[in-house]
């Protein structure tokens, strides 16, 4: 963060998920009393180191802090759902800013939503920001398949978990069309699109 923070070149920075390794454990959100294996610390943590860089950060979530929290090798620590839910309200807490000290102002899709589909609302995490001539644009696209890996043990849901990853990609993919739309309306250079799974899974 230091040398970060230090280099006169660096106005902006993106953390594209992962936040913890992928056999480390989730936080146990919404769950009481916590699971004895859960790590419940361990967000705030990185939304403390988060907010000691100077300039904009800008995250998008990784599947080691939400999709993969009901695997045995991060000790089937958490309800993805939940642990999705408690990243949004902590790193997303205010919708259409940046993290970091310095502040900006991104489009959000919690508030420039299709008014056809308002439930795309819920999707804070994923923005929007022009550098440039430039159009910068995150959505929220895990690992491990997108969230088609089966949740297992205890947090088993296939139905939840169906309407998850349809409900999230079906968002994803009306906000990428905003952003080249605006890209097209601004005569942008360039769309550079920010995600943190691999596409080619």
């Amino acid at each position: 963060i230091d040398s970060v923070n230090a280099d006169p070149k660096v106005s902006l920075v993106i953390h594209v998920g992962d936040i913890h390794g992928g056999s480390s454990a989730c936080t146990s959100a919404g769950i009481l009393p916590p699971l004895a294996t859960s790590n419940p610390g361990w967000n705030q943590g990185i939304y403390y180191q988060f907010q000691q860089f100077k300039d904009p950060l800008i995250y998008t979530p990784g599947d080691n802090e939400w999709t993969d929290c009901h695997k045995s090798k991060e000790k089937s620590s958490g309800d993805p759902l939940k642990e999705l839910a408690s990243i949004r309200s902590l790193f997303f807490a205010k919708p259409g800013h940046t993290l970091g000290v310095k502040e900006r102002i991104v489009h959000t899709q919690a508030k420039d939503f299709d008014s056809n589909y308002p439930a795309d609302a819920q999707f804070a995490e994923n923005v929007m920001w022009e550098d440039s001539g430039v159009v910068f644009v995150t959505v929220n696209v895990p690992g491990s398949n997108n969230d088609t890996v089966p949740w297992s043990g205890a947090f088993a849901n296939p139905a939840a978990q169906h309407q998850e990853v349809a409900d999230r990609t079906a968002a994803d993919m009306r906000w990428l069309q905003a952003a080249f739309a605006e890209a097209k309306e601004d005569h942008a250079k360039a769309v550079v699109i920010i995600q943190q799974a691999d596409m080619w899974d």
